[in-house]
């Protein structure tokens, strides 16, 4: 019988005839993170700002996770990723690597490639962002499981530079490794990141033997600060008049037009049917203006903090047996991929452990109305004295010192300096106004597709507006009933916040201390040998 003939139509890409048939008999998987992608900037929650053509297409096609869950900054949010648990397991629970740190993802952490490598012999690709430490060669990508990578070790870089001036130094972050060699690379200097990581992530898909399955890893640098937009796109937003939004806009487009690449990749080789596809952000939007601007508006604060708009963030999976135009209305955290996905190949999740993660395949294929997850930790640490946790429909977050005040302090100065409070525990829209001609997409694109758009069900009762910014402080939220965290409840359910202090109490239990060792001055790229890059430093000490 000849192959049933199907027609996959993505926005801006056309479409393409294929055959609907597989040369793998296990699953392919495509793991596509944003850096600091806001929940309200895209155009399946609502967005009339941004152009996410291609990634509301890919959405309707897909299951969106409503309620997705993450940490609330880079490298714990990665760590548990890769790992399925918890980042107050391996000592990552406490902010971000900065490149001269000497530290990273402990070596007896297993990740996933790792494990799709040894049990279903997987091809393994890192294309983009690692921030899980690199001061030896050992906890680098191709050491920790990955048969490749493109990209950058630390947080952040100049898109087009591929630079970064952090604890005092400036080099080059960018390489190309592969197996044991670990390569800098600056014959990509002036070109745009986005654009070299979605092509060589076509190019891997392109020359992939479907003789063994694939796991690709693309971690894209958008949208990121510093804020520099693609040039070339400034033409499509003429209703963004504030330049800053406007170079947001112009990051995630860049990142949208790569991911409608490397879908129409994967449709071109017959793989797209038979891979799931993730798409997450690491974690909230950064709305500090002028140094990012993203929106999670109407949830409230932003990256670093644990309100819902530092974890909460946008999601959708696609592939085998994944419904198609529904929501997924359970809690899911960013831990539950690496089981989910070990499931998906046909193993036992019960080989993985007592990880952190729960397996949420069959419950995302039934589009469950009960989910397997009643419980997140999101947040304990020692540093910074804060600590919150969801269970049922609850959220607690507590601070001992008061929140901590943005991270960077240089950051911190830019935004004190700009008028902003260098505490962003609010909520904010995004920021700028519009011009006339302000809906860019949405109609043609998600038809009548119900949008899953957060409601705040309350208003801000100020007498009952929570205030972590005093010692001893305590909220209590009903995040189903009031997702935008107006009122704190603390008071009115002190028996809720003794169960939930005593669930966290339960996590310190087995948390080990958080790394946060002082800044190296050997890991200077401007060291004899190492031709201005960041790169392995301790290999010889």
């Amino acid at each position: 019988m000849a192959p049933a003939i199907r027609l996959l139509c993505l926005f801006l890409l056309g479409c393409v005839v294929r055959a609907d048939d597989d040369d793998t008999e296990k699953p392919n998987f495509l793991i596509i993170i944003a850096d600091d992608l806001g929940f309200a900037d895209v155009g399946w929650h609502g967005s009339v700002q941004m152009n996410t053509s291609n990634l509301d297409a890919l959405a309707k096609q897909s299951t969106v996770l409503t309620r997705h869950y993450v940490q609330s900054v880079c490298t714990p949010s990665r760590a548990a990723l890769m790992t399925g648990y918890y980042p107050i397991r391996n000592g990552l629970q406490h902010m971000t690597i900065q490149a001269a740190q000497p530290y990273g993802l402990p070596l007896n952490f297993t990740t996933m490639p790792q494990i799709l490598q040894e049990k279903a012999g997987y091809k393994t690709h890192l294309v983009g962002k690692w921030h899980l430490g690199y001061f030896k060669k050992e906890y680098t990508p191709t050491f920790r499981g990955f048969d490749t990578f493109f990209g950058f070790y630390g947080g952040m870089e100049g898109f087009y530079d591929h630079g970064i001036n952090k604890n005092g130094f400036y080099g080059i972050d960018f390489n190309e490794n592969e197996g044991t060699t670990v390569k800098t690379t600056p014959e990509y200097f002036g070109q745009y990141s986005d654009d070299l990581f979605g092509d060589r992530a076509s190019k891997i898909i392109k020359d992939h033997d479907k003789s063994n399955p694939l796991f690709l890893y693309l971690a894209f640098q958008g949208v990121h600060d510093p804020l520099e937009g693609k040039s070339e796109l400034n033409k499509e937003f003429p209703h963004i008049y504030k330049w800053h939004r406007r170079q947001h806009a112009m990051q995630l487009k860049a990142l949208d037009n790569n991911v409608g690449k490397v879908i129409a990749a994967l449709e071109e080789r017959s793989m797209l049917d038979n891979t799931y596809i993730l798409f997450a952000s690491d974690n909230g939007g950064s709305s500090v203006s002028p140094h990012n601007e993203g929106s999670n508006y109407p949830l409230r604060g932003m990256k670093t903090y644990e309100f819902e708009g530092g974890v909460r963030v946008p999601a959708f999976i696609k592939g085998p047996g994944i419904p198609e135009q529904v929501t997924y209305d359970n809690y899911v955290h960013i831990s539950d991929w690496l089981p989910t996905f070990y499931s998906a190949i046909g193993e036992n999740v019960t080989d993985l452990g007592g990880i952190d993660g729960i397996d949420q395949l069959k419950h995302i294929q039934k589009t469950a109305k009960k989910g397997p997850r009643d419980e997140i930790l999101l947040k304990i640490d020692p540093v910074y004295k804060e600590k919150a946790i969801i269970s049922g429909e609850y959220k607690l977050y507590l601070t001992e010192n008061g929140l901590h005040a943005i991270v960077d302090d240089k950051l911190a100065k830019i935004a004190i300096q700009s008028g902003v409070e260098p505490i962003r525990d609010g909520w904010y829209y995004d920021s700028g106004p519009l011009g006339q001609n302000n809906t860019v997409r949405q109609d043609s694109i998600l038809g009548g597709w119900k949008l899953p758009i957060v409601v705040c069900n309350d208003t801000l009762d100020i007498g009952r507006s929570c205030n972590l910014r005093a010692a001893n402080s305590s909220c209590l939220f009903n995040i189903i009933e009031d997702p935008c965290e107006y009122n704190n409840i603390a008071d009115d359910h002190p028996d809720i916040v003794a169960r939930l202090m005593e669930r966290i109490e339960f996590y310190e239990e087995s948390m080990v201390e958080a790394q946060d060792p002082p800044a190296d001055p050997m890991a200077n790229p401007e060291l004899p040998g190492r031709n201005g890059f960041w790169e392995p430093w301790q290999d010889d000490v």
